[in-house]
């Protein structure tokens, strides 16, 4: 799935296909997260190059077992999450038990506090709604580049620098990396606008990579 909520045209469409043959080398390091205890839930993650997987944090708060997916193969399972930064949603999960399979995927190098401009074309990579075996790529553009002080009260702290495109994604997109123009690894979904009904605004809320 390629697109965004609006037609690029002609010259558009090309851009988006040149930024997703970018992210595509990345495919098997895009991770289906799937929380079993105590509850049953999933999201998406990214390993990256160390070995560990970023996720959105509450992709994965409360859960005590989890497993790890790459287009429906089991990649991982097991590990320990924090929060690099308190209060914000992002989540580092590391001591992760990879599989042989797992453990050869490279990982994604991620940039630390990068975030696009308004107008620059992004991919969000995920596994959403119930799509668990084949990952997605949605393309849109950035709406705004900061949106924190449109933010309610302490999400202004758990979402700080957020910004906001207008690529699809769906719950289980959550966590899922988003890529610059540049085909870099720069932010993950953690929610949208446009959820509660109100048809006018259907938005991707996005935060920056922030380790400390």
């Amino acid at each position: 799935m390629t697109g965004n909520t609006g037609a690029p045209g002609a010259s558009g469409a090309a851009a988006a296909r040149d930024l997703v043959a970018k992210v595509l080398a990345f495919r098997s390091a895009v991770v289906n997260v799937k929380c079993r205890a105590p509850t049953a839930g999933h999201g998406s993650g990214t390993k990256t190059t160390n070995g560990l997987i970023v996720t959105a944090f509450h992709v994965v708060d409360g859960c005590t077992s989890a497993e790890y997916y790459a287009e429906g193969k089991l990649v991982g399972a097991g590990g320990m999450y924090a929060a690099p930064v308190l209060g914000r949603d992002l989540a580092v999960i590391s001591s992760i038990n990879w599989t042989p399979d797992g453990g050869a995927i490279p990982g994604v190098a991620a940039y630390d506090n990068v975030k696009p401009t308004i107008g620059d074309a992004t991919v969000l990579a995920s596994y959403p709604a119930d799509v668990e075996a084949d990952i997605q790529f949605a393309w849109g553009l950035v709406t705004d580049d900061d949106v924190t002080t449109s933010l309610p009260g302490d999400f202004q702290t758990k979402w700080s620098g957020a910004f906001t495109t207008d690529s699809a994604g769906a719950q289980g997109s959550s966590g899922g990396p988003m890529f610059d123009k540049d085909g870099r690894w720069v932010g993950i979904l953690v929610g949208q606008w446009g959820a509660n009904g109100n048809t006018d605004v259907d938005l991707r809320i996005l935060i920056p990579l922030k380790f400390k």
